[in-house]
């Protein structure tokens, strides 16, 4: 049978081992939270980029349909020419 004393040593292994264990959580625990937090930066800075991204290809976009835009104006311009210069020779 055990006695107190045994009873006393088996408690305080107990307790040990329950510190240790509890040291060795919270050691996990903030290194967890350290990695998060720099998951989350990375995550935060490529959301940065691809709204920098985002709004450059849309600028490009805009860009080239201004630039489609004149090019068929120029365009309905030579047409009109053509066709009044063919009207007017066809008059003659």
């Amino acid at each position: 049978m055990l006695t107190k004393e045994d009873l006393e040593q088996i408690a305080k292994l107990i307790e040990g081992s329950e510190k240790r264990l509890t040291s060795k959580i919270e050691t996990a625990e903030k290194r967890l939270t350290s990695k998060i937090e720099t998951v989350d930066q990375k995550v935060e800075l490529l959301r940065e980029d691809n709204k920098k991204d985002h709004a450059q290809i849309v600028e490009m976009l805009v860009e080239s349909n201004d630039i489609n835009g004149k090019e068929i104006k120029e365009l309905e311009k030579r047409i009109d020419k053509l066709e009044e210069d063919q009207l007017s020779t066809h008059k003659n």
